[in-house]
């Protein structure tokens, strides 16, 4: 009876301070879309605010009002989220198509509790990803964090190219 030959696997890099290995244009991504959503969220709620404000001094004409206010809002945040929808897409690997949908029904919902639950998806998914760069997600530190990681992924990068060019 003839025994089987050893399992043998290949020899590779594995990086052991990561679980995952992806590149540091993605993981610049993933931050510039997650923290530039922060912004537009802002710009959501000041907008919705100063509508209510304005719509409040109105009188009858406030309901016409609040209907081209919050079309104008939905123009602006669908425009405004769709750099950093699209970054995060990128990042992800959405279909190109999938960025547009994202920021249009982040604009449909930016009018109802100021789009809070569309920002809190989308921002949850690019944190989900930035974990599997070894990013923790916290609230204290974690620009400072990502650009630590984002530094140390460009390092790697660099020094495979030279091996790379090396061989």
């Amino acid at each position: 009876m003839q025994e089987e030959p050893a399992q043998q696997y290949a020899e590779y890099y594995r990086d052991k301070n990561s679980q995952y290995f992806g590149s540091s244009r993605k993981l610049r991504a993933l931050a510039d879309g997650y923290f530039g959503l922060n912004y537009v969220f802002i710009v959501n709620v000041a907008i919705a605010i100063a509508v209510l404000i304005g719509a409040s001094t109105l009188g009858d004409s406030a309901v016409t009002a609040e209907f081209v206010a919050a079309g104008v809002l939905a123009a602006i945040v669908g425009v405004m989220s769709y750099p950093f929808n699209k970054k995060i897409g990128y990042a992800v690997g959405w279909k190109s198509s999938e960025p547009l949908i994202v920021s249009m029904l982040m604009a449909l919902s930016s009018w109802i509790c100021g789009g809070i639950i569309g920002y809190a998806i989308i921002q949850n998914i690019a944190a989900k990803e930035m974990k599997l760069f070894g990013v923790k997600s916290n609230l204290i530190g974690l620009r400072k964090e990502i650009e630590t990681a984002i530094r140390e992924l460009e390092r790697k990068e660099e020094a495979r190219q030279g091996a790379g060019a090396v061989l």
